[in-house]
């Protein structure tokens, strides 16, 4: 579970220095970090940075994540205006990942990711920016990972590039148990007046003999006593099955040494594929806990989230209103494929399209050969060559479709129509394009050649 917060420190401390702004971000930063679901670092550990592009569905067939479209809205349909393309080596490693962002019909370089395998425990990711006017890449920042499975401790240094060369922000030291729960972590940031390291953050987090997270405990480095000192901590129970029931988020004052309420979450669990969670914040003039935001997440038989609908509360009128919708879908198998985010207007009174993910995985197998569809849509185009439009006639339901380039570039997007109908294709360029159709169920693809 990832928890988003924002502390409000309490009303005595008005003038706030840098270093307690610092560390309200830091907070907000080891909460996410603290509920992300540590299979993602574990295999950081076994397989290296990027396995989480590759799900394994069986010893001989597995999706490869190729690629993530990024929409928003135009006119009131989704337009493409990014894209996110990912490159593996032969053992499945993440090698490269590469965004494009399109203007004027244009797609233009913005970031990649470079993965360097410098042997089977250290990792470098470096990221650089593509700089137009100069027709060239750019560093920007790169982290190093050192993984030594004998003690269970990975190691983490962040640097930025400055004036030409690599100057170091932060290192951090991750500690993991032998049944792969992630323990501690302590990190240090870089001085260079002194050209040193100096501590500065660190966390524990504790689990009960089911495994189940129950404390986290955070701690700062006071660099006038040298000691360490307690800065906030996160309580949760459970009930019998094991699904989380509350959590409890405390903060240590630092004025009287007393750990003051911050946050409070509940969960229900009551209705069959259906989680609910109230999210409370800590009103100091009420002394009591004051409503925020309410979850309400619909749940797939396999416990995938299908729908999640947020609102917020509103104290005048001592009621909950909707703000927030987001949408999920998934492959056959499972995989989620898109992610739509909808904001709600009051005046129509109704969701409003804001933002839509859509994920593009390759099943393969294992010897890393592409599998085709299973299913048969039917789909086929004419006239083929086509100079002006395109027929696509096909069997199923459609759901969208995108036409690119044999380089993998998207150069069209439209919303899904009936089969039968004609696309315009007369603004293409002469060349080999292809066609690529979703479905409920999965996706099909056929080439035509524009005139």
């Amino acid at each position: 579970m990832t928890t988003f917060l924002i502390l409000r420190r309490r009303k005595q401390k008005k003038h706030l220095n840098y270093n307690i702004v610092m560390r309200k971000i830091l907070i907000v930063a080891a909460l996410v970090a603290c509920f992300k679901p540590i299979g993602a670092q574990l295999e950081l550990q076994a397989k290296g940075l990027g396995s989480g592009q590759i799900v394994e569905i069986s010893d001989s067939f597995y999706y490869r994540l190729d690629s993530v479209y990024t929409y928003i809205v135009q006119n009131d349909m989704w337009s493409l205006v990014g894209c996110e393309s990912f490159v593996y080596n032969d053992e499945k490693d993440l090698i490269n990942s590469q965004v494009q962002t399109k203007a004027l019909n244009n797609w233009q370089d913005a970031t990649r990711l470079q993965y360097i395998y410098t042997n089977e425990n250290v990792v470098q990711q470096l990221e650089q920016r593509w700089d137009e006017s100069n027709d060239t890449w750019k560093n920007t920042w790169t982290k190093y990972y050192d993984n030594n499975p004998v003690n269970g401790q990975l190691s983490i240094r962040y640097a930025e590039w400055k004036d030409n060369a690599w100057q170091n922000v932060w290192q951090q030291k991750q500690l993991y148990s032998s049944a792969g729960h992630f323990q501690a972590y302590n990190t240090d940031y870089w001085d260079a007046g002194t050209n040193s390291w100096i501590s500065y953050w660190k966390y524990d987090r504790v689990y009960d003999e089911n495994g189940k997270l129950v404390e986290v405990v955070n701690q700062s480095f006071d660099a006038d006593t040298r000691l360490w000192k307690d800065e906030w901590q996160v309580l949760q129970t459970y009930d019998a099955s094991g699904k989380l029931l509350r959590q409890e988020i405390i903060d240590r004052d630092e004025s009287n040494q007393q750990w003051e309420n911050v946050r409070l979450v509940e969960i229900n669990n009551a209705q069959p594929n259906i989680r609910i969670e109230v999210r409370e914040n800590w009103d100091v003039a009420l002394d009591d806990w004051a409503p925020s935001v309410r979850q309400s997440d619909e749940l797939g038989n396999n416990g995938q989230l299908l729908e999640r609908n947020l609102e917020q509360w509103d104290a005048i009128l001592s009621d909950w209103l909707p703000y927030k919708r987001i949408v999920l879908g998934y492959n056959k198998d499972g995989i989620k494929t898109e992610e739509s985010i909808y904001y709600y207007n009051s005046q129509t009174e109704d969701y409003d399209k804001y933002l839509k993910t859509v994920y593009h995985y390759q099943p393969m197998t294992a010897s890393g050969e592409d599998v085709k569809e299973q299913e048969d849509f039917g789909l086929s185009v004419y006239p083929n060559p086509a100079e002006n439009y395109l027929i696509m006639n096909y069997k199923g339901e459609a759901r969208e479709l995108a036409i690119c380039s044999m380089d993998g570039k998207v150069v069209h997007t439209q919303e899904v129509m009936a089969s039968g109908r004609s696309i315009d294709v007369s603004r293409l360029k002469a060349g080999v394009y292809i066609l690529l159709v979703k479905f409920e169920g999965g996706e099909s693809t056929v080439k035509f050649i524009k005139k």
